[in-house]
């Protein structure tokens, strides 16, 4: 019912005009930037696939993710993030309506099911990669909790120990909130809880974690499926430079604001190099792992040759609206765009996109 009455309230603002003046003001009054960056990750065949192992909300059909990407080449100016970095840094002209399309971590369904979109609709996209996943057997350890929330059918009561273990028995503190065993139950009672609980530890605990889920799991390497889940030096060297730019998403996806700043260099430096190493194209824009940065990731991200950083928040409020080494992006999923029935519905992404809802 919830969702029926959003379409409704969407398209009544979309076909009567109404959306278009309370954009226009909203602009005005200075809430929201006349240029918008789209944050994409995955592109699936089925959206409803349990063997995918990520979070819905990182998750795109491909079927929605066309009816996207025509929407935005009819509807918005989508211009390469380079071209919005000069109109920042030089004051260049953007085109009215300029919008820029992002992917994070380097999905390899972002070359075989995005990227033909992409060209059938001469869309620029920029893809940031953790070169660590490139052509390894690695896996991201968000990946691998999918793993083991999918396969191992693990209870709630099962991963509330497993929080348990790590903040111990006699509890402690969460975002000042003393943890107790019903506050553990409750994050644990849903997977996008437990998942960004687990995004807010230490690289310690947070190994301590999967070696906990692996373990009440019952589930090991070998029962993974046989597939490559990143793109390949090849698969980057093979999308046209003109319309697909390579970022990075630095070395190994941790989180930087959790690093020395010895660490943070090594991690912008060493991915910076081997992009270039590898595709013999310069390397201007890094997207932080989780969109988190502070002021010491931010210097970094300059010093070591980047003419932009890419957040997905603003943790230290509108003072860093217009900092260009702390852009913000919307994030984007199936469910922005589609009804209850789950049709795509171009007044629920036109209100979406603009901040409407």
């Amino acid at each position: 019912m919830r969702r029926f009455i959003k379409h409704l309230l969407a398209s009544a603002c979309y076909y009567s005009g109404l959306m278009a003046l309370l954009s226009l003001a909203r602009r005005l009054s200075g809430q929201t930037e006349p240029y918008m960056i789209l944050m994409y990750h995955r592109v699936v065949e089925d959206i409803r696939s349990r063997t995918e192992y990520t979070q819905a909300g990182i998750n795109i059909s491909l079927a929605a993710f066309e009816k996207q990407m025509a929407f935005l080449a009819k509807e918005y100016s989508v211009v390469p993030l380079g071209q919005l970095v000069a109109h920042l840094q030089q004051g260049t002209p953007l085109p009215r309506r300029a919008l820029v399309i992002t992917f994070d971590d380097g999905w390899r369904d972002n070359f075989t099911l995005a990227y033909p979109i992409l060209k059938k609709y001469d869309l620029p996209a920029t893809i940031f990669v953790s070169t660590d996943f490139i052509e390894s057997a690695e896996k991201f350890w968000f990946l691998r909790v999918g793993f083991y929330l999918e396969e191992g059918k693990l209870t709630t009561a099962q991963l509330a120990d497993v929080l348990q273990e790590l903040y111990g028995d006699n509890g402690g503190e969460q975002h000042g909130k003393t943890v107790t065993r019903d506050y553990l139950e409750w994050v644990a009672s849903d997977h996008d809880r437990f998942m960004e609980a687990l995004k807010e530890l230490d690289q310690k605990n947070l190994r301590r974690a999967l070696g906990e889920l692996m373990c009440r799991s019952r589930l090991t390497d070998d029962k993974w499926p046989d597939r490559r889940w990143t793109l390949s030096w090849d698969d980057i060297r093979a999308m046209d430079p003109s319309l697909i730019e390579i970022g990075s998403h630095a070395r190994s996806h941790q989180i930087l604001t959790q690093m020395s700043s010895a660490e943070i260099r090594r991690e912008l430096v060493e991915s910076k190099l081997l992009i270039e190493e590898k595709t013999g194209r310069p390397v201007t824009s890094i997207a932080y792992p989780n969109g988190d940065h502070n002021e010491e990731v931010r210097r970094l991200a300059r010093e070591t040759g980047y003419h932009c950083g890419i957040a997905t928040h603003n943790p230290e409020g509108t003072a860093l609206m217009r900092d260009i080494y702390a852009l913000q992006r919307v994030g984007v999923h199936e469910g922005v765009s589609s009804t209850a029935t789950g049709r795509f519905s171009p007044a629920l992404f036109a209100c979406y996109l603009r901040r409407l809802f």
